[in-house]
């Protein structure tokens, strides 16, 4: 009955989390011709892995310990898991120690005139203090539970916007590594189409040096060359420009990748099968849509500490100790002094 007492009731509205039902639709591609399609299988949380390309999973293992957004979403974890500490400790009995010494001198001047001393009487004394003061509020109306709840809610808020940061970047760095292999293979194929068309100019010379072919013959043979030619460097650039866009997601300084992703490779494939799950379940599998699920219940609990905060306030109190004006004699049975007692702290009127 006590803890019952003590526990009390908890003010303000409940959370209750929307269900969404899942739909056993199935998502395919029944042409035998497309390369790839999507099942209603088990979403694989490590999905960059089913490219089989271990330079891809190298770089986004790197990409996890490395990129700034993550971190700053982790630190916001760490931040939140401690905000939830806090709270939860205005539940618990407060201790702590008091200790002082001090030397007092009264003014013959001030209320002690009113007093008439004794002959010869020391208006200068010293006042030695050591003990323990405590208190202990009382959560009747849950407005501490309702603080932990919403603290609760916000580290899940900035545990689904880390899953969220970290899904986005992942999917860019892959975006960019697929972009780059197609660069990079559309480069390779250029490089051969002009290596062809330069000895295409060598027959076409060779041809109009045996009367076989015409001036006309030579100046398209050369303008095929020039247009290959000029689709060199718009390659060049765009695979630099996703290296380095790769080199940012991770951190490192421009330029720095340059050695490790210009050989040109071939692109990973696409997986014939891509496991997306059930349709249904697609918005709760969302960090963004579980983050603002989470922040809709943290504004909950919020209102709860709002409303609870309209109810009276009872916190226990204590001190025990010892007092006394000779320090010889502070921790004698006779210097003990104690005071326990509660107190009820009232709202009469405020801003509604």
């Amino acid at each position: 009955m006590l803890g019952v007492g003590l526990t009390g009731c908890t003010v303000g509205p409940n959370f209750q989390s929307q269900e969404i039902s899942a739909s056993p639709t199935r998502s395919t591609a029944d042409d035998a011709g497309v390369p790839s399609r999507t099942v209603a299988g088990a979403v694989d949380l490590t999905w960059w892995k089913s490219f089989r390309d271990a330079r891809l999973t190298s770089l986004v293992e790197r990409l996890v310990d490395q990129n700034l957004d993550l971190q700053t979403a982790a630190e916001r974890v760490v931040q939140s898991v401690t905000q939830r500490q806090v709270a939860a400790s205005q539940g618990l009995p407060h201790i702590e120690g008091q200790s002082s010494s001090t030397y007092n001198r009264a003014s013959p001047n001030g209320p002690v005139s009113l007093f008439v001393p004794a002959p010869g009487a020391m208006l200068d004394y010293a006042d030695f203090r050591d003990g323990l003061t405590s208190s202990w509020q009382l959560d009747l109306f849950g407005r501490v539970r309702r603080a932990v709840e919403a603290a609760d809610a916000n580290t899940l808020a900035a545990v689904e916007n880390r899953h969220g940061v970290a899904l986005a970047a992942v999917a860019e760095l892959a975006q960019n590594y697929m972009l780059l292999r197609g660069t990079q293979n559309r480069l390779a194929i250029a490089k051969r189409n002009l290596h062809l068309s330069e000895e295409n100019v060598q027959l076409v010379n060779t041809r109009f040096g045996n009367g076989v072919a015409t001036t006309l013959d030579i100046a398209q043979a050369r303008a095929q060359q020039a247009t290959i030619a000029a689709t060199l460097p718009p390659l060049r650039v765009q695979e630099a420009e996703l290296i380095n866009a790769i080199g940012l997601l991770l951190g490192d300084a421009p330029r720095a990748l340059e050695a490790e992703l210009r050989r040109p490779q071939i692109a990973p494939r696409v997986p014939r099968r891509v496991p997306v799950g059930l349709p249904g379940t697609l918005v709760r599998r969302r960090p963004d849509v579980r983050e603002a699920e989470a922040r809709l219940h943290e504004a909950t609990a919020q209102t709860g500490v709002a409303v609870a905060n309209f109810y009276p306030d009872v916190t226990l109190n204590g001190a025990a100790g010892v007092e006394s004006l000779r320090l010889g004699n502070l921790f004698s049975p006779a210097s003990t002094t104690f005071a326990v007692g509660p107190a009820i702290s009232i709202p009469i009127c405020g801003a509604h």
